[in-house]
């Protein structure tokens, strides 16, 4: 290793001790460039869910228990298919950084997989945050034109035989 150090550090013009200090480290720059847009991305989608969610399972029509359920189980789903899809998202931009696909080693210093638990937590955190704002709106908002439509239902039961 010492050979491959003083080789990089002779191309780059830097002090070996420099080179040698560097591995396993990336830059916090670099790892936000790589990150946020995906944690931009999930916290949209959470958003939109959400709002799919309590449009969904309106509290005025089913009570809140049924909404509170079904955001829990979304909540997980989102959590876990999101801290899979940003690890390999850092994955496939490191690969397109560096330059090479092939991951090796690498791929134990990229920031996500370092953090798994600490990004689901965050995840379901940020659904929740998403499932609250949802539910104020749909609370605040009232009854929509949709739901003052006589449902075929109803119109059928009410005519008299």
């Amino acid at each position: 290793m010492a050979s491959l150090f003083e080789q990089v550090a002779n191309e780059h013009g830097v002090p070996v001790g420099l080179v040698s200090g560097a591995l396993g480290r990336n830059r916090t720059g670099i790892d936000l460039a790589i990150n946020l847009p995906f944690l931009l991305f999930y916290c949209l989608a959470a958003l939109a869910v959400a709002h799919w969610l309590w449009r969904k399972y309106r509290p005025a029509e089913h009570g809140w228990i049924p909404g509170v359920a079904m955001a829990l189980f979304l909540s997980l789903a989102m959590a876990i298919g999101g801290t899979m899809l940003g690890e390999v998202w850092s994955w496939i931009a490191e690969g397109y950084r560096v330059g090479n696909g092939h991951m090796s080693y690498r791929v134990q210093r990229l920031w996500w997989v370092r953090h798994r638990t600490e990004l689901f937590a965050g995840a379901v955190t940020a659904f929740w945050v998403a499932a609250a704002v949802a539910a104020r709106r749909v609370r605040s908002s009232g009854p929509t034109s949709a739901d003052c439509t006589p449902r075929a239902h109803t119109w059928l039961s009410s005519r008299p035989l």
